[in-house]
Parts: C-alpha cells; sequence; structure tokens
C-alpha cells in the first residue's frame, strides 16, 4: 500500500501547537442542506453524539454543498467522536490485525494501526469536532459510488488517490475533493472519506502555526 504521505501519527502533528478557538459545537442534523446518516451503520459509536461539529466546519460544509452539481448532496457518517470510542476502535483494529498478521510483533502492529487510526492518547482527529467522515449521495438518498463504503477498503481501496476503483468511483471522489477543498478542509490520504478543519493534521498541511481546536469533552 502507498504510503507517501503525511501520517495521522507523524511527530510534526502530534507536536503542532493548538490555541482552540472555544468555537462552539452544532449539530449537523439540525442543517436540512446537509443529509446524517442517522443508521450509524458505517460507525463504532451507537449511542454517543456523533454529528455534532464546531460551528465553523459546518459553515464550510453548507459552502461545499451549494457549490456541488445539481442532484448530489453531502452525507455525513461521523463527526465528533469521544476520546473512550476512539480507545475502543484503537483496540479492536489492533486485534483484527494481530488475527490477520500473527507474525507482527507488537511495535509493527501499533505501528500499522496508526496508519489509519488515531492515537487515543493524543488530541483525536474527531475529538476535536474539527474532522468529519463524509459522502455522497443522490436526490433520493442512494450513496454513490466511490470505491468502497466508509471505513471499508484497507487493502488500497481506501486509498484516496487508489488506483483499483472504477473510474466512476474516481469521477465521485474528485467531485468530493475538489469541493471540500475549496470549502478549505483537507484530507487524510489513507482514507478518502475523512476530512477536517481546524485540528493538527489541517494545521500542518495548511502549514498555519497552530491548531484552532482541541480535543473537546462533552
Amino acid at each position: 500500500m502507498e504510503e507517501n504521505f503525511l501520517k495521522i501519527d507523524d511527530l510534526k502533528v502530534s507536536g503542532m501547537l493548538i490555541k482552540d478557538s472555544c468555537e462552539e459545537l452544532v449539530d449537523l442534523a439540525d442543517y436540512q442542506m446537509i443529509a446524517v446518516d442517522k443508521s450509524r451503520k458505517y460507525i463504532w459509536n451507537q449511542k454517543e453524539p456523533f454529528s455534532l461539529v464546531r460551528k465553523g466546519v459546518a459553515e464550510k460544509l453548507l459552502f461545499a454543498q451549494k457549490h456541488l452539481p445539481e442532484g448530489i448532496k453531502l452525507m455525513i457518517v461521523e463527526g465528533y467522536r469521544s476520546q473512550n470510542i476512539q480507545q475502543e476502535i484503537f483496540q479492536w483494529q489492533r486485534q483484527e490485525f494481530k488475527k490477520q498478521y500473527p507474525d507482527w510483533d507488537e511495535e509493527r502492529l501499533v505501528a500499522e494501526v496508526l496508519k489509519f487510526v488515531a492515537s487515543p492518547e493524543t488530541n483525536t482527529p474527531h475529538s476535536t469536532g474539527g474532522a468529519i467522515d463524509i459522502s455522497l449521495i443522490n436526490e433520493s438518498g442512494d450513496e454513490l459510488d466511490m470505491g468502497t463504503a466508509v471505513n471499508e477498503g484497507y487493502d488500497g481501496r481506501c486509498l484516496t488517490n487508489a488506483n483499483n476503483i472504477s473510474d466512476i468511483a474516481k469521477k465521485n471522489r474528485r467531485i468530493l475533493i475538489e469541493n471540500l477543498e475549496k470549502a478549505g478542509f483537507v484530507n487524510y490520504p489513507a482514507e478518502w472519506w475523512h476530512w477536517s478543519h481546524g485540528d493538527r493534521y489541517w494545521a500542518v498541511v495548511t502549514k498555519n502555526n497552530f491548531a484552532i481546536y482541541g480535543c473537546v469533552k462533552i
């Protein structure tokens, strides 16, 4: 799998200064222009709030929605995620890799997990309210072909610029990429669905001197 991208656990990311703007969290379920996947079928969290984001993130999503081609809508799969949920996901992914690759030692296991799951010991992107997992749907609410479902395709198809997906999926990803980048989001290249604004990863990629969103506890 291609690995020449900034990892979520890179020291540049974990060492980035945070000056939290104290911007409020808002619920995307209250925004009619944006669809929220209330089924939670793609996410670990089945109980805690999942559609909360910082107000600035909501505003940028509205901007992106307004510039999408007619008949296409953003679908929010997950926004805010607590550190407790992050810990559960981290441990689950570690166990999955351990079953698949029994020869890996603990150091290798953790290193591989960290390519896809942020360490719960840090200000993880979703815990800041600045990160979203997102896809596209049509007017009927059907998901567009994105090459994989959210949180799937770890054989390489999950990479944002993956080549082993259909031309239609590549076109749909390009629509998502162009509109979210125009709105001010940055993507985590290991997962086509993961985008953020204001967190540490965003700050490093955009060459800001500090992140504007830190971990939020609710």
